[in-house]
Parts: structure tokens; sequence; C-alpha cells
């Protein structure tokens, strides 16, 4: 087995597949990678597909250059589509030009200090500094590869989720905003995570079983996704938005597929006190609590939420349940 990069097919798609080293408990093992090439697997898309695989060769060449500047260079070119690159305005001007063996925790707790004055959260600055962590770790020369890095604390664990009657009241908010109100119908039926609802494409709607193939190509997938089935409500949606739909994205505006949806999300919400606090991933939450409080089981909570394993469901959703801990309050009876 080597690291060759070679043409494949996932899920009907053409893609871009090697196997990288890591090291695993009984030594090194062989990782399967992937990257998404946008292109169905039919002959008419080879010499096409064959192309792009040559393009996305050429843009992996080893980095000799040590700059985080430059690291950061390469590990956007080798990340799969859709991903996000938290924090580059912020870091490259922080970090750009030193050597990536110069990262320091001393470093890090100034940038740290230079976000809060800034405004920015210990959450914020925590995925700004964890991408800059893994674009040194996979991308920097070797012997270049530092890991002097310093987090700020965790922030607590979100509690917040939305009642029936706040849900409807964010249905009415966002209702003059056809995507937005598009997307809380899908966030809310499907548990889907907002970057797996802004990439769907029509293709990943069954309409005729009535199914949502939250997977997409897995190009861009890091995280599970699952097949879902339609709520009568998100079926009614999907059927008005697919009449008058002008791209092969689900979720489009103006005409256009959209990359994010935070900030017209926000815009919306910050106008409802009741609703400031909402964010999109609340959506997801939300739908995880209330199958928990409908006496969903935990194992079917897991694989809706596309969860690798259901003990991280229990760990979240389970006091929710109605049967929760109510075996252990019946060994308490005298």
């Amino acid at each position: 087995m080597d690291n060759e990069i070679r043409l494949g097919k996932f899920r009907g798609r053409y893609i871009a597949q090697w196997y990288e080293p890591i090291e695993g408990a009984t030594g090194v093992e062989w990782q399967r990678r992937r990257y998404g090439l946008g292109l169905d697997y039919k002959p008419e898309n080879r010499a096409r597909a064959e192309q792009l695989l040559a393009e996305y060769k050429a843009q992996q060449t080893e980095v000799t250059e040590a700059t985080v500047k430059a690291v950061w260079r390469s590990y956007k070119i080798g990340s799969p589509e859709g991903r996000q690159f938290y924090g580059e305005k912020h870091l490259l001007p922080f970090f750009g030009d030193l050597d990536t063996n110069k990262i320091s925790v001393p470093m890090c707790r100034a940038y740290i200090q230079r976000r809060r004055n800034a405004g920015a959260g210990n959450a914020t600055i925590r995925r700004e500094l964890a991408c800059l962590k893994a674009a040194v770790r996979k991308y920097a020369p070797e012997g270049h590869r530092s890991f002097a890095f310093e987090m700020p604390p965790a922030p607590p664990p979100r509690e917040r989720y939305l009642t029936r009657e706040e849900f409807k009241l964010l249905r009415s908010t966002v209702a003059p905003t056809d995507h937005l109100a598009l997307f809380v119908e899908i966030a809310i039926a499907t548990g889907a995570r907002k970057s797996a609802i802004c990439q769907m494409k029509w293709s990943q709607v069954d309409f005729d079983r009535k199914l949502v193939d939250l997977r997409g190509d897995g190009g861009a997938a890091n995280k599970r996704r699952a097949v879902v089935p339609m709520t009568d409500n998100l079926y009614e949606r999907l059927c008005e938005a697919k009449s008058v739909a002008l791209t092969d994205h689900v979720i489009e505006f103006n005409g256009s597929p959209i990359k994010r949806i935070d900030i017209a999300f926000r815009r919306r919400v910050e106008k409802v006190p009741q609703l400031a606090d909402v964010t999109p991933h609340v959506l997801r939450h939300t739908a995880a609590v209330w199958m928990a409080e409908g006496g969903v089981p935990m194992s079917q909570i897991s694989q809706f939420l596309g969860h690798t394993n259901t003990k991280i469901t229990e760990s979240v959703y389970a006091r929710f349940s109605p049967d929760f801990l109510r075996h252990a309050a019946v060994a308490l009876n005298i």
C-alpha cells in the first residue's frame, strides 16, 4: 500500500483517493483519504476528472517553505471542499511570516489576549488556533512541526434548545427570507449540521421514497452523515422549493448556492429578544432534544444525528428522555 493519489469512485462520483500512514495502537496503519472532484461517475466525465486529478496532484507538492503563511496556503489547497478556515484574517497577520518552529506558548497567549481585546470569545479563539495547529501538523516540512500551542479554556457546553413555541416564533421570524425559512425547516426535520444543509443538492433528495441523503458525494465529509426520512411538512416545503429552483443546490439565494448561513440567520434572530442567543446549531440540538423527549431510543437518535458512537448521544441527550434514571429511582422505593 502506498500514498499515491489515484482516481476513484465514491457514491457515484469521481474522487481523488490515497492512503496516509498514521501511528496506530499496533504500529503504522494506513488510513484512506479522499477528495471529491465534483463530477458524476460517467464515461463522458472521465477526461475532465483526470484533468482535475492532475491539478489536484500538482497542488499537493511538498511544502519546502516553513513559514506559517506557506503552510496555511497548502492547508487550504489540500483541504476538502466546504471546509471553513477559521480566523485566517486574524491568524496570518499575527503568525504569517514566522517559521512554524517559532510558534510558542507565550506567542499563543499574546494572540489570545489580542483576540479577547477585540471582543472574540474563547470558543472562537479555540477554533482559530485549532485550525493553525492542524495546518502545522499536516503541512509543515519535516523538522518544522511545532506543537508549542496553548488554547484558551473550553467554554461550558451550550444547553440552549428551543421549545415548540419558540420554534414557531423562529419560523415566523425567518419567513420573509425564503432561503432562511427553508434552512430552518430542513434543520429541525433532519437534525443536520449547517454545513451539510448548505452543501445539499437536489440529487440528494428522494421524493419518491421521501428520504434525504445528507452524505453528499463524501468529498467534504469528515463527520458521518445520515440518510433520514422526510417529515410531511418538510416534504411539502421541498416540493415547493424544487418547483422554483434555479440551481442544483437546495439552499440558494438570488439564483446562487450559498456557502454560509450564519450572518443572515443572526441578522434575523437578533431582532427578537427571545431568540437573540439562537444559532443555526441550536436547531440540530433542538431536534435531538425533541426526539429524546419523545422517547426515541438513543441508538436511533445517534444514527439520525450521524454520531459515530451511541455513547456520545447518551452523554448529551439521555437526560431529556422521560425514562432517564427511572429504573434507578424505582430501586430506591421503600
